[in-house]
């Protein structure tokens, strides 16, 4: 029987399956062709930066990098510093040292105040001081100070002088290895923007201006955050703290004092009972005042229920 459906004609013909053909074959001609145009012209754009400056398309930081390394002064001077640092960071130790130390003293008044002056001696200074009642009418002191390391082992063996020692622990944290990182960071992005600072100065078009300053921008912040870092490493290295526990001696006291009397423990007693009856009266008050506002209704409600029950029995 003949095909007269011009649809299923079409679709079943073979001209129509050849043009098809065709058209996928011509398709992956032009993407082979296009992906080789674009290899090429990659290829001619990292070419366009030259040895003299900056040509052309804008600089990628790998770009830039790959440039700092081939022809830049600066990046040989940053491997030379970073080599230097290295070598003189192996010989000196970055080491944070801590501690802490619980002396039982006489007095904590007068203890605090020595703790002061020989702070102030070895040219530290107090962190944070804590003082509280701790044992009837007894003062405890927390301190936190803060002394140069190379004083660091003086001033705890000056501090265990003042009385007995209950308890004392050290800490040592080696942050060489962080430092020194921190460091040969430091100089590469200073490197970095130095090469930037050039590219941006030879710019010409508007984008290619704009895409080094921002580059510019995240290395600086880069520097600033390494910086930052390298400053705290430094404080910690050179300023060692130590946790200080002043403890009062336990005394024996008088029975009676300002604090404590029999008379008044007895009318602190009196007080609390007349408190407690206090309680009780109100609680009965207030009942009896409920009373009298549901009472009628409970009784009303009790009623009405005993007159369904009857009525159901019944």
């Amino acid at each position: 029987m003949k095909n007269t459906n011009p649809m299923r004609r079409f679709i079943t013909s073979k001209t129509t399956w050849k043009v098809v053909a065709g058209i996928i074959v011509g398709i992956i001609i032009a993407s082979l062709w296009s992906q080789d145009i674009q290899t090429i012209y990659g290829v001619a754009r990292d070419e366009s930066i030259s040895a003299d400056g900056y040509a052309g398309a804008v600089p990628s930081p790998e770009m830039v990098d790959a440039k700092m390394m081939a022809t830049s002064p600066t990046m040989d001077y940053a491997a030379a510093a970073t080599s230097n640092a290295v070598n003189n960071i192996v010989h000196n130790r970055k080491i944070i040292r801590t501690g802490s130390l619980s002396v039982e003293v006489a007095e904590t008044e007068t203890a605090i105040d020595q703790v002061k002056k020989l702070v102030e001696t070895k040219e530290g200074f107090i962190d944070s001081l804590n003082v509280y009642e701790w044992n009837y009418g007894q003062n405890k002191a927390d301190i936190t100070l803060r002394v140069p390391a190379a004083d660091f082992d003086q001033t705890v063996t000056e501090l265990k002088s003042f009385g007995k020692v209950l308890r004392e622990m050290e800490n040592t944290q080696d942050i060489t290895d962080q430092y020194t990182d921190t460091e040969a960071r430091i100089t590469n992005l200073k490197a970095r923007e130095e090469q930037l600072r050039k590219f941006f100065g030879k710019a010409v078009k508007v984008d290619e201006t704009l895409a080094v300053y921002r580059e510019l921008e995240t290395v600086r912040f880069e520097i600033e955050n390494m910086e930052r870092t390298k400053l705290s490493y430094d404080k910690e290295v050179s300023y060692s703290t130590l946790q200080l526990e002043i403890i009062p001696q336990v005394v024996v006291e008088q029975i009676e004092n300002e604090k404590w009397s029999a008379k008044n423990v007895w009318r602190g007693a009196i007080n609390q009972v007349k408190a407690t009856l206090r309680d009780f009266a109100e609680a009965g008050l207030g009942i009896v005042a409920y009373g009298v506002i549901w009472g009628p209704i409970v009784i009303i409600i009790l009623v009405i229920w005993g007159i369904w029950a009857w009525r159901r029995r019944k």
